[in-house]
């Protein structure tokens, strides 16, 4: 093959790295997802005795947990993809 041209097997290769990677990401946010609704889940059970008005901050505190651990995921994801799109970039030079 030239240089700076794949041939069809190596760009097929990739696409199952890629595919594989970006199921692997999916799985583990979906994990992350399960772990924060069971701890959300676990905080508010553990004060379900408290008055309401106390619960009130305590599930605002969870939901904002559960919102930054998805973030994180994300961001993470992003990552995991833009590193994945640079080794391709090397590989090609």
């Amino acid at each position: 093959m030239a240089r700076g041209y794949k041939s069809n097997q190596e760009i097929t290769n990739g696409v199952n790295k890629s595919a594989q990677a970006v199921q692997a990401a999916e799985a583990g946010i979906r994990q992350i997802g399960t772990i924060a609704r069971q701890q959300t889940m676990s905080m508010i059970n553990e004060r379900a005795s408290l008055p309401i008005i106390s619960i009130q901050p305590v599930v605002a505190g969870a939901a904002k947990k559960t919102s930054s651990a998805v973030g994180r995921a994300k961001k993470s994801f992003m990552n995991i993809i833009s590193r994945g799109e640079s080794s391709s970039e090397i590989e090609e030079n």
